[in-house]
C-alpha cells in the first residue's frame, strides 16, 4: 500500500495535476474540447443527454476537473473519473485557449506595395501594344470592303444568265408532265372495274396484318418500358440500401470511436488522481468499498464525505499515514469489525458512484473540512449530511 504523505492535498494543486495529465497524455482529444472545472455551489447532477429531464448518471462537486468532450446547444459533454455526461454550458469554467488558437488570430500578410506597382507597369504595357494591334485590321477593312465590290458584280452577271437557264428548263418539265398526266388518265379509263375493285380488296387484306404488327410492336414496347422501370426501381432500392448500411456502419464506427476516447480520458483522469493523492489502484479499490459499506445508501455528498474522513485521517500527525492502515485502524470502521468491508472487496460492491466519491476525495474534496471523525444522525451535534453527522 502507498504512504501519503502528511502535507494535506490542496484542491487547486490536484486539479492542477489532474489537468497537466491530461493535456500531456491526451494533447489532441484535449485541444478538440479542452479542460474545465465544474462551476456549482453544491452538487452539479450530470445528465446522459443534452436536456435537463433526462437520467441522472452522476454527481460532481464545485471544482471537479473535467476533460471537455463535445458541445450542443447550451450543454458540454464531460469526462470525470466514473462519469460521462452532459452538464449545463453555464456551470463549466474552461482552462485558457491554446497558443494554436492565439496562432489563428494573427493578421493576413500584406502585399508589398512594389508587388502593386509592378501589377500597374505591367497593365500599362499592355494597353500600348493593344492599342497597335486595334489600329491594323482598320487598314484591312478597306481592302476587304473593295474586294466585296467586285465580287459582287461578277456574281450578279452569273445569276442572271443561271435564271435564263433555269426558266427554259422548268418550261420543258412542264411540258413533259402534262403529257405524263394526259397518258395517265387516257391508261385509267381503259382500265376494266373489275381490276379496280380486286385492288381495292388486296389493298385492304394487306392493312388487317399490319394493323396486328402495329399492335403487337406496342405490346412489346410497353414490356420493354415496364421492364426498364422495374429494374430502375430495383436499383435505386438497392442504392438506397446500401447508402442505409453505410450509415448506419459510419454511425456505429463514430460512436464506438467516442466510447474508446471517453475510455481513454477515463482512465487517464483515474491515473492522474492516484497521482496527485500519491495513492494506488489498491488504495483506490478499499477507498471505494468503505464508501460502499458505510454510505452506499448516502446522498453522494455524503459519499465523498466518507472519504474525506479517511484522507483528512491521513493527513494528520495523530493517524496512520495510509488508507489502508486508516481503514484497518481497530475500533475505527464497523464494515471492517462485522466482516461487510471483506465481502465487499471479496465481490467488489463498490460500485461507480463510490469510486467517483473516491476519486473526488484524492482530489482534495472537503465537503466537512477537516473533520475526522462520523456517526449515525440519532439527534447527536455536528454536520449533518444525510444520515450521517461528522464532528
Amino acid at each position: 500500500m502507498g504512504v501519503i504523505s502528511r502535507v494535506p492535498l490542496c484542491r487547486t494543486a490536484a486539479i492542477a495535476v489532474v489537468s497537466a495529465v491530461l493535456w500531456i497524455f491526451f494533447p489532441a482529444e484535449a485541444a478538440a474540447g479542452g479542460i474545465g472545472l465544474i462551476d456549482t455551489t453544491e452538487i452539479l447532477e450530470v445528465r446522459a443527454e443534452a436536456n435537463d429531464t433526462s437520467e441522472i448518471v452522476g454527481q460532481l462537486l464545485d471544482e471537479t476537473p473535467v476533460a471537455i468532450l463535445q458541445r450542443e446547444e447550451g450543454w458540454i459533454q464531460i469526462v470525470a473519473g466514473t462519469v460521462i455526461g452532459w452538464v449545463p454550458e453555464e456551470n463549466l469554467i474552461e482552462a485558457e485557449g491554446t497558443e494554436a488558437e492565439e496562432a489563428a488570430t494573427q493578421p493576413e500578410t500584406e502585399i508589398a506595395p512594389e508587388a502593386l506597382e509592378t501589377e500597374e507597369g505591367t497593365q500599362e504595357v499592355f494597353s500600348e501594344e493593344e492599342t497597335e494591334i486595334q489600329q491594323e485590321p482598320a487598314e484591312d477593312a478597306d481592302v476587304q470592303v473593295e474586294s466585296t465590290a467586285e465580287d459582287a458584280g461578277v456574281q450578279a452577271e452569273s445569276t442572271e444568265e443561271d435564271a435564263e437557264v433555269q426558266a427554259e428548263s422548268a418550261a420543258e418539265d412542264a411540258e413533259v408532265q402534262a403529257e405524263s398526266a394526259a397518258e395517265d388518265v387516257d391508261a385509267q379509263e381503259e382500265t376494266p372495274v373489275q381490276e379496280q375493285i380486286e385492288a381495292q380488296l388486296e389493298t385492304e387484306q394487306q392493312t388487317e396484318p399490319d394493323e396486328a404488327q402495329a399492335a403487337a410492336l406496342q405490346a412489346q414496347i410497353e414490356a420493354e418500358q415496364a421492364a426498364a422501370l422495374q429494374a430502375q426501381i430495383e436499383v435505386e432500392q438497392a442504392a438506397a440500401l446500401q447508402a442505409q448500411m453505410e450509415a448506419e456502419q459510419a454511425a456505429a464506427l463514430q460512436a464506438q470511436m467516442e466510447a474508446e476516447q471517453a475510455a481513454a480520458l477515463q482512465a487517464q483522469y483515474r491515473a492522474a488522481a492516484l497521482a496527485a493523492a500519491g495513492a494506488t489502484e489498491e488504495d483506490l479499490y478499499l477507498m471505494a468499498n468503505i464508501i460502499f459499506c458505510e454510505a452506499g445508501g448516502e446522498p453522494y455528498l455524503g459519499k465523498v464525505a466518507v472519504g474525506s474522513v479517511i484522507m483528512n485521517r491521513v493527513y494528520s500527525d495523530s493517524q496512520p499515514d495510509s488508507i489502508h492502515d486508516v481503514v484497518y485502524a481497530r475500533g475505527q470502521f464497523s464494515p471492517v469489525r462485522n466482516g461487510s468491508l471483506a465481502r465487499a472487496l471479496e465481490r467488489g460492491s463498490a460500485d461507480e458512484t463510490c469510486y467517483q466519491a473516491a476519486l473526488e476525495a484524492f482530489l482534495g474534496a472537503k465537503p466537512v473540512g477537516d473533520k475526522l471523525y462520523f456517526r449515525r444522525r440519532n439527534g447527536r451535534s455536528g454536520q449533518v449530511i444525510g444520515g450521517h453527522v461528522f464532528y
